[in-house]
C-alpha cells in the first residue's frame, strides 16, 4: 500500500497494489470506513456559473480552461490518450498535470471527475496583477550599521527574483541594481515595461533612491534583482505551463528570494498552481517565494463578517500555497497624492458602499488594512495572509514607457516616480525585507538560511494592527484579516536602536536532525534571567498537497508552575487544541516571568518523507540562554 495524501481531519488517500491489499486494509482495526476514490472526491471546481441563460437562437457556448491533477505522474500518457479519444483539446501536459479546453456544458467534465487516475479537476483562472513611507512604517530606517561588525543590513549580497510585466533598466534607481540581463517570457527579446507595474515592484525592492537623493528607495537597496518579464504583447500575463520552470530559472541564476505580485481570483482555493508552488519550495528549501494575497476584498453583502466589512475567503492562488509567504496590504501613512485624500466609498463605491469603512480614507491610518486586501482563510482553514505590509499610495520608480493612466497618481515634483497601490505593492516591500533578513543570517551567523527560517523570522517580528477592519470578528492573532500582523523590522532582527536576544534553529541541511516518524521531538531549555517579553515562531516547508501532510506542533512549559502554551493557541476556533492546520505556529508572551522554560517541537503526524523545520526565539533580555536538551 502507498499513502498518497492525508485528507483532514482523519482520512488518507491510499493506493492499493493488489486485491489482497484491500482485504488487509479492511481488517485493520483503526480503519473505520473504506471507499474507492470517486467523483465526489475529485469534484469539479468551476469559478464561472454554468447555469446562465443562452438566448434563443444563439448557439455560442463559452470555452473553459481546466487543470487536471493526477494521482501519479506515471499515468500521464494513459490519461492523455483517453482525453484525445474524448475530443478534449489538450493545451499542455507534464508531470502529473494536464491543461485542457472544454465547452461549458461538455459531458466530458463528469467523465473526467470519475476517472480513477484523476485527483482534482479545477477551472484554470488566468492570473492577473495585484495592482518611501513604507520604509518608515516598517522600521527599516532604524537598521543602521551594527557598530561591532560595521555591517549595513540593506540586502547586500542577495539576489531577488521578480516575475512581472517588465522593467525600465534605464531608470537611475536601477543603475548597478540588475543582476544579469532580464529574461522575457511574454515577448521574446523584449522586457520593456509599458505597463509600469514591474518597474514599480522592482523599485520597491532594490531601488537605490538615486533620482530622489535617497528619499524614495526600496526595502533592500543593497540587493540586486533578477528580472523575468511575463507580460505578452496583448497585456496579459504569460506564465510557463509548469510554474516550477519560472522559479527554477531564477534559482539557477542565484535568486533565493522571489517576488510574485500576481495571482488568480479563486476564492481561497488550494489550486493546481498552489500545489506546483509548494512542490518547488519542498524541493528547493532555501528559496522563499513571496506572493501577493490579492485585491479581492469586497464588503458587498458579506456572509461571515458584520455589514460594511470585507468578507473572508478571498485569497488568490498560488497565494493559498502553504510554503510561500503570502502578503496582504495595510494602509500607508500618506496624506496627499494618489488616492490618499479620497475615501474607499468614493474610489470604489461598487465594493465598499456601506459604513463604517466607506467613509475612511484609502491611506493615512497605518494601523488599518487596505479594504481591497484579500482575506483568508484558505479553503482548509489555514491562516492567510501570513503578514501584511503597506500597500496603498506607495511611491516607487516609474517606467519611462508607461503612461500616467497606469498609476494612482504622480509623485509631486519628481517625474521619475509614481504612486500605485494594491497587494502588488505590499508583497515586494516584504520581499526586500526577506533579503535583509537573509543577509543578517549570512553575515551575523554565517548561516545560509532556509525559506522556512526567513519566513519564521519575519512572522516572529510582526506586530498586531488594531484598526477595526484588522480585528473584525477575531481580535487576537493570528486571524483571517491580517494573519500574524504587520511586518516590523525593528522586532525582526536586532539593531542598535532596538537590541534584543535572537536564537534560531534551522536544520534543513542536517538530515540527521529531521523528523522521520510520528512521535519524535526536540526540546530546548530557555533561561530568562529577568521578566521580559518572549516570542517564538516555528515554520516548516510541508510536503505538497491540500492541507497539512506532516503536522508539527509547538509547546512551551514554564518549569516553576507547569503553565503551558501551545502554538497558535488563539487561532480562530471553537476548540482549544494543538494546531493541526498550519505549518506556522507562534507563541507570544508579553510579560514572561524569569526562570526556566522548556520548548518542545513534536512530530504529531509524519505522512510523507522526512520533515525539517526552523525555529526563531527572541526575548528582550540579552543575557538569555537557550540550550538543546
Amino acid at each position: 500500500m502507498e499513502v498518497s495524501e492525508f485528507v483532514p481531519p482523519n482520512s488518507y488517500i491510499i493506493r492499493l497494489g493488489t486485491q489482497k491489499s484491500l482485504f488487509d486494509l479492511k481488517n485493520f482495526p483503526f480503519a473505520k470506513d473504506i471507499s474507492f476514490y470517486s467523483s465526489k472526491d475529485t469534484g469539479i471546481h468551476i469559478v464561472k456559473k454554468l447555469d446562465k441563460v443562452i438566448p434563443a437562437g444563439q448557439a455560442e457556448k463559452e470555452m473553459l480552461c481546466f487543470d487536471i491533477l493526477l494521482h501519479r505522474s506515471v499515468d500521464l500518457q494513459t490519461v492523455e490518450q483517453w482525453l484525445n479519444q474524448k475530443g478534449a483539446a489538450i493545451a499542455g501536459a507534464a508531470g502529473n498535470k494536464i491543461r485542457i479546453y472544454l465547452l461549458e456544458d461538455s459531458p466530458v467534465m463528469q467523465e473526467i471527475s470519475e476517472n480513477i487516475y484523476v485527483q482534482s479537476f479545477d477551472e484554470y483562472v488566468p492570473p492577473k496583477l495585484h495592482n518611501d513611507l513604507a520604509r518608515q512604517i516598517m522600521g527599516l530606517d532604524n537598521l543602521i550599521p551594527i557598530s561591532s561588525l560595521g555591517l549595513n543590513y540593506n540586502g547586500d549580497g542577495q539576489i531577488v527574483g521578480v516575475a512581472d510585466t517588465g522593467i525600465d533598466d534605464t531608470h537611475p534607481d536601477f543603475q548597478n541594481q540588475i543582476h544579469l540581463i532580464p529574461t522575457a517570457w511574454g515577448r521574446p527579446g523584449d522586457y520593456s515595461d509599458e505597463e509600469g507595474h514591474g518597474t514599480h515592484v522592482a523599485g520597491s525592492i532594490v531601488g537605490n533612491g538615486a533620482a530622489s537623493n535617497g528619499q524614495i528607495k526600496g526595502t533592500a537597496p543593497g540587493a540586486k534583482v533578477f528580472f523575468q518579464s511575463i507580460m505578452d504583447g496583448n497585456e496579459e500575463l504569460k506564465l510557463p505551463f509548469q510554474l516550477q520552470t519560472l522559479f527554477q530559472e531564477a534559482y539557477n541564476n542565484g535568486a533565493r528570494i522571489h517576488n510574485n505580485s500576481w495571482g488568480s481570483s479563486t476564492s481561497s482555493r488550494y489550486t493546481v498552481n498552489s500545489v506546483e508552488v509548494d512542490e518547488f519550495v519542498w524541493k528547493n528549501k532555501d528559496m522563499l517565494l513571496v506572493f501577493s494575497a490579492g485585491n479581492d476584498g469586497n464588503a458587498v453583502n458579506p456572509v461571515n463578517v458584520p455589514a460594511g466589512f470585507p468578507d473572508f475567503l478571498s485569497i488568490g492562488s498560488p497565494a493559498s500555497a502553504k510554503n510561500v509567504l503570502t502578503v496582504g496590504a495595510s494602509r500607508s501613512t500618506r496624506k496627499s497624492g494618489g488616492y490618499a485624500e479620497f475615501s474607499y466609498g468614493v474610489v470604489w463605491p461598487q465594493f465598499f458602499p456601506n459604513p463604517p469603512l466607506n467613509s475612511e480614507n484609502v491611506s493615512g491610518n497605518s494601523n488599518a488594512l487596505a479594504c481591497f486586501s484579500s482575506r483568508g482563510p484558505c479553503d482548509d482553514f489555514r491562516i492567510k495572509p501570513d503578514v501584511v505590509a503597506p500597500g496603498t499610495d506607495i511611491a516607487s520608480p516609474k517606467s519611462s514607457k508607461a503612461s500616467l493612466s497606469k498609476f494612482w497618481g504622480t509623485y509631486p515634483g519628481n517625474k521619475y516616480y509614481a504612486i500605485m497601490g494594491g497587494t502588488s505593492m505590499s508583497a515586494p516591500i516584504v520581499a526586500g525585507c526577506a533579503a535583509v533578513v537573509r543577509e543578517y543570517f549570512q553575515k551575523k551567523h554565517n548561516h545560509s538560511a532556509s525559506a522556512a527560517l526567513v519566513k519564521a523570522a519575519i512572522i516572529n517580528g510582526s506586530k498586531k494592527l488594531t484598526g477595526i477592519d484588522a480585528v473584525v470578528k477575531f481580535g487576537d492573532l493570528p486571524n483571517f484579516n491580517q494573519g500574524y500582523g504587520m511586518v516590523e523590522m525593528t522586532n525582526t532582527i536586532p539593531s542598535p536602536n532596538h537590541d534584543f536576544y535572537l536564537f534560531f534553529y534551522d536544520n534543513y541541511q542536517n538530515t540527521n536532525e529531521h523528523f522521520k516518524i510520528t512521535g519524535q521531538r526536540i526540546r530546548l531549555q530557555i533561561h530568562l534571567p529577568a521578566n521580559t517579553w518572549l516570542r517564538i515562531c516555528l515554520t516548516y516547508t510541508d510536503f505538497p498537497g491540500r492541507a497539512l501532510q506532516n503536522n508539527l506542533n509547538l509547546m512551551l512549559d514554564y518549569n516553576l508552575t507547569n503553565q503551558k502554551w501551545t502554538g497558535n493557541e488563539k487561532l480562530p476556533s471553537l476548540l482549544r487544541m494543538p494546531d493541526t492546520v498550519n505549518n506556522v505556529e507562534t507563541i507570544v508572551i508579553d510579560n514572561a516571568l524569569a526562570g526556566q522554560y522548556t520548548l518542545q517541537v513534536s512530530a504529531t503526524n509524519i505522512v510523507k518523507g522526512i520533515q525539517d523545520f526552523a525555529i526563531v526565539v527572541t526575548t528582550g533580555n540579552l543575557h538569555t540562554t537557550i540550550n538543546k536538551i
